[in-house]
C-alpha cells in the first residue's frame, strides 16, 4: 500500500523556523536547535537531548556541544516565542479576545544539586498519605486557540522558572507561581502592544492557586483574569473582574457571601441586559446571595449550568 506523501506540513514547519533565526546568535547553534526539532518529530522514546542525539544517529559524536545549547543560553528565548506570539495573531481578530492560560508544572529530577530543584509534593501519592520528590517548578504560560464546537488547544508560549524559596538556586531568583503568572501575562500584552493592538482584551485563565491579591491588584491594563475559586466541588460561583486605570480588586474573602454583597452592592442588578463575557466585569455591584444570573459556559463539547456573580468594589 502506497501511502500519498504531501510536503505542505514540512514546508510550513521550515518557514516558521527560518523565521526564528534571528534568535540566534551563530549559524552553528541555530543548525543544531533545528535537528533536535526535528528529532522532536520523529522520536519513540523519552523527549531528552540524549533521546533525540539517538534518533538523530549522533550518540557516536561528542554531545558537549547539544547539551551547552541549553546550558549556556546559546539562543534567545524571549525573541523566539515572541515571533511565535506574531504567529498567533493571525488567527485572533484585532476586535477579538486573546485568550491565554497559566499553570503551573512540576519536572521530576533526581539530582539535588540541579538549578532550581527542591523537595515538593509528589502529585503521584494519593491525598489521604501525601509523599514528596525532587522537581523542579515552572510556570506554563500558553495561548488557547478559538474555540471550536466547544474545544480548543494550548499553544505553549513561555516556560518561566517558578521557583521556591529552598530551592537549589544560583541563577534565579526565588519565584511564586502567581509572581511568574503575573510576568507572563505582562509580557504577552507588550507583545500586543509591540505589535499595534493596544486596544485588544487579553483573558487569563487560571486555577485557585492563582488567586492573589497580588496578582488581582498588579495585572496591566487591558487585561481579564477569570479564576477558578479554590476547593469547590460544583462550578457555582464565579467572579470575573477586570483591571481599569482605576484598579479593581476582589471582594474580601474572610466575609461570608451575605456581607460581600451587602459591602459591594451600591447598585441593583441590571438583569434587563444581556450577560457576556466582557460586560459581566463592568458591572459595579453583584446580587444578593439566591439571586445570582445563570449562564452557561461551552467547554470540551458540554454546557454546564453556572451560576455567576459580577463584583467590584464600589468608587
Amino acid at each position: 500500500m502506497n501511502v500519498p506523501q504531501d510536503g505542505t506540513l514540512v514546508n510550513e514547519i521550515g518557514k516558521l523556523v527560518a523565521g526564528a533565526r534571528a534568535g540566534f546568535g551563530q549559524e552553528r547553534v541555530y543548525e543544531r536547535a533545528v535537528a533536535l526539532l526535528w528529532a522532536e518529530l520523529v522520536v519513540w522514546a523519552r523527549h531528552t537531548v540524549t533521546q533525540l542525539m539517538w534518533a538523530m544517529g549522533a550518540t557516536e559524536e561528542d554531545w558537549s556541544g547539544w547539551y551547552r545549547l541549553f546550558s549556556r543560553g546559546r539562543f534567545g528565548e524571549e525573541r523566539v516565542n515572541g515571533l511565535l506570539v506574531k504567529e498567533t495573531l493571525k488567527h485572533v481578530a484585532a476586535e477579538d479576545v486573546y485568550v491565554v492560560g497559566a499553570d503551573g508544572v512540576r519536572v521530576w529530577r533526581d539530582s539535588q544539586r540541579m538549578e532550581g530543584t527542591s523537595w515538593l509534593k509528589c502529585p503521584r501519592t494519593p491525598p489521604f498519605r501525601m509523599g514528596i520528590h525532587r522537581a523542579q517548578r515552572f510556570l506554563n504560560g500558553s495561548w488557547l486557540t478559538p474555540a471550536e464546537d466547544g474545544f480548543s488547544r494550548a499553544i505553549g508560549l513561555r516556560f518561566l522558572p517558578a521557583f521556591v524559596e529552598k530551592a537549589q538556586r544560583r541563577l534565579h531568583a526565588a519565584t511564586k507561581e502567581w509572581e511568574a503568572a503575573l510576568q507572563f501575562v505582562c509580557w504577552v500584552r507588550a507583545q500586543l502592544d509591540a505589535a499595534g493592538r493596544t486596544a485588544q482584551t487579553i483573558l487569563l485563565l487560571v486555577d485557585g492557586r492563582f488567586d492573589q491579591v497580588g496578582l488581582w491588584t498588579a495585572l496591566p491594563a487591558g487585561v481579564v483574569m477569570l479564576a477558578k475559586p479554590l476547593f469547590v466541588r460544583t462550578a457555582r460561583r464565579l467572579c470575573w473582574t477586570r483591571t481599569t486605570p482605576q484598579v479593581w480588586s476582589k471582594c474580601p474573602q474572610t466575609a461570608g457571601l451575605a456581607a460581600r454583597a451587602h459591602c459591594l452592592a451600591d447598585h441593583p442588578p441590571d438583569h434587563s441586559q444581556p450577560a457576556t463575557l466582557l460586560d459581566l466585569p463592568r458591572r459595579r455591584s453583584i446580587p444578593a446571595p439566591g439571586r445570582a444570573r445563570p449562564t452557561t459556559v461551552p467547554g470540551r463539547g458540554q454546557r454546564p449550568n453556572l451560576a455567576a456573580w459580577s463584583a467590584s468594589p464600589p468608587s
